[in-house]
C-alpha cells in the first residue's frame, strides 16, 4: 500500500507542477400512490462488523455496542436463565432506515418482560428530515421491516427508546422524508423536491411524539405498522402555502421555489448569480391538527458552476475553474489548474453515484497542490511508524451524467496528509464542492 501510495502522490505531483444542462421546471407531479396491500419483504442485511456477546442472567442487566449507538436494558425476571446474546453491526435494507442496522441474536428468544432497546441518532443529524417522524423499525423473520409506533424520544441525549419481547434486526428509521435530502446545484439549474410516505398515513396526528428526556415513561411493546417502498405523500397532509426558503449567510440570494398545486412536491429554481458557496435550507410543514408546526427540510448546497470549489482548514473559499472530468480506462478523474493561483486538483474515484471512503489501494483519493510555495495536500498520510493511513471524510458523487452531461459532487479530508520542502505532517481538514460538464470517455 505504501508503495501504491508513493506512485500515486509522485503521478499527482508530476501531473500538477506540469499542467503549472438546466432541468425541465414543468415536470408534472407524481401522484399520490397508496401502498400495496400486501407487505413486502427485503433482504437480510449482510455482516459489516464484529459480534460482540454478552451474558444476562435472571437478574437483568444492560449492554451497550461497542460504538455507543446501541443500549439494551434487560429488566430482573426477562430470562428465566444466563443467556448469551449478540450484537453486530449490519446493512441497512430498510426502505426508511437512516445509518447501519444492529442485529441481536438469538432471533428466538422471547422474553417475560418487555425490554427496552436504545437507538442514537447523535450520529445521524445531518439524515433527519424531522424529529417528529423518526422511530425504530425492526425486520421480522420474513423479511418485513415494521415501523414502531410507540417510542420516545430524548432530544436532550439524542436516542429513541422502544420496548420489545423480542430480538431482531434493528434500524431507526423515519415515516416520511423530504427527497432529496440534500443537493449541489448551480446557477439557475431546478431541483424538484418531494415529500415521501414509508408507512401509511391515516391521520394528521401520526407524528406526535412522546419527550422523555429522563426516561422515566414505562414503554409497552410498540404497535407497528409495516413499511414499504417510498411512495408519494398524500397532498392533504401538506400544508398549504408552507414550502419556505432560508440560509444562515445573509445577504446571498435564496433562488425561490414553487409548489405543485394539490401535490406534496415544490420546483426549487436557484438564483442566476453564485459568487461562492453557501447552503440554503427549504423546509415544508405538514398538516398536522394538534402537533404543531411539524416541518421536514432538506439541503441545498449553491456553488458556481463549471467549477471545483473549496477551502482548506477555516480559510477562505477558493474556486479552479479550468477543470475537466471525464472518464479513463475505467477510472473518474477530475484535473485542472487554477489559471490566476496555480493551484492544481486531481481527484480520482472508481464507481458511479454515491459515497466513497479514501482509499490509495481503490484509486478513491485527491490532491491539491500550491507550487509558491510548494504544498501538497493529499487524502492520506503516513503515521509515526512509516505506515499509509487513508484520510477520514468522504467523496459524494450526487449526479454523474453522461458525457456532455454534468457531473456534481462534494468532499471532505479530515485531516489531510501535507508534503512541503521540509517533509510531510498531518494537516488540516478540507472541503469542497464540484459542478462540472462531463468530458468524452478514453
Amino acid at each position: 500500500m505504501k508503495l501504491r501510495y508513493l506512485v500515486w502522490i509522485a503521478w499527482v505531483s508530476l501531473w500538477l507542477v506540469t499542467a503549472c444542462k438546466p432541468t425541465d421546471g414543468n415536470i408534472a407531479p407524481e401522484s399520490p400512490t397508496t401502498p400495496p396491500v400486501e407487505p413486502i419483504p427485503f433482504p437480510k442485511g449482510q455482516p459489516i462488523g464484529n459480534q460482540t456477546s454478552f451474558t444476562i442472567t435472571p437478574a437483568g442487566g444492560e449492554f451497550v455496542s461497542p460504538d455507543k449507538q446501541i443500549k439494551v436494558k434487560i429488566p430482573a425476571g426477562a430470562v428465566s436463565k444466563s443467556t448469551t446474546i449478540t450484537m453486530q453491526p449490519v446493512q441497512n435494507t430498510d426502505p426508511a432506515g437512516l445509518g447501519k442496522s444492529v442485529r441481536l441474536l438469538p432471533h428466538t428468544i422471547e422474553f417475560k418482560k418487555p425490554i427496552t432497546i436504545q437507538l442514537s441518532y447523535a450520529s445521524l443529524l445531518d439524515s433527519i428530515p424531522s424529529i417528529n417522524a423518526l422511530s425504530a423499525a425492526y425486520q421480522d423473520e420474513q423479511g418485513i421491516w415494521r415501523f414502531a409506533q410507540s417510542r420516545a424520544i430524548n432530544e436532550r441525549a439524542r436516542t429513541v427508546t422502544v420496548a420489545t419481547t423480542h430480538f431482531s434486526d434493528w434500524s431507526i428509521a423515519t415515516a416520511v422524508r423530504l427527497l432529496p435530502f440534500e443537493t449541489t446545484l448551480s446557477e439557475n439549474e431546478e431541483q424538484r423536491f418531494r415529500l415521501v410516505q414509508y408507512v401509511r398515513i391515516n391521520s394528521y396526528d401520526d407524528f406526535g411524539y412522546e419527550l422523555d428526556d429522563d426516561a422515566l415513561t414505562p414503554l409497552v411493546p410498540a404497535t407497528v405498522k409495516v413499511i414499504y417502498e417510498g411512495q408519494p405523500l398524500d397532498p392533504k397532509y401538506v400544508k398549504a402555502d408552507s414550502w419556505e426558503l432560508n440560509s444562515t449567510d445573509r445577504g446571498n440570494e435564496l433562488g425561490h421555489i414553487d409548489s405543485a398545486p394539490n401535490s406534496s412536491e415544490g420546483i426549487y429554481k436557484a438564483p442566476l448569480r453564485i459568487s461562492h458557496p453557501y447552503q440554503v435550507g427549504v423546509s415544508v410543514a405538514f398538516n398536522s391538527s394538534s402537533k404543531g408546526k411539524i416541518l421536514f427540510v432538506a439541503t441545498v448546497n449553491l456553488v458556481p458552476g463549471n467549477a471545483v470549489i473549496y477551502r482548506i482548514g477555516e480559510g477562505s473559499w477558493q474556486a479552479i475553474q479550468n477543470v475537466t472530468v471525464r472518464k479513463v480506462n475505467g477510472l473518474f478523474k477530475i484535473q485542472g489548474t487554477s489559471s490566476t493561483t496555480g493551484v492544481g486538483i486531481v481527484l480520482t474515484w472508481q464507481g458511479d453515484k454515491g459515497n466513497y471512503s479514501w482509499n490509495v489501494e481503490n484509486n478513491n483519493g485527491i490532491s491539491l497542490i500550491d507550487p509558491s510555495p510548494y504544498l501538497l495536500y493529499s487524502s492520506a498520510y503516513h503515521d509515526t511508524k512509516g505506515n499509509v493511513v487513508n484520510s477520514g471524510g468522504e467523496l459524494i458523487i450526487d449526479q454523474l451524467g453522461n458525457p456532455s452531461q454534468l457531473v456534481k459532487g462534494r468532499f471532505t479530508v479530515k485531516p489531510s496528509g501535507l508534503t512541503t520542502l521540509k517533509g510531510e505532517e498531518i494537516g488540516p481538514g478540507i472541503e469542497g464542492f464540484f459542478s462540472l460538464t462531463r468530458g468524452p470517455d478514453m
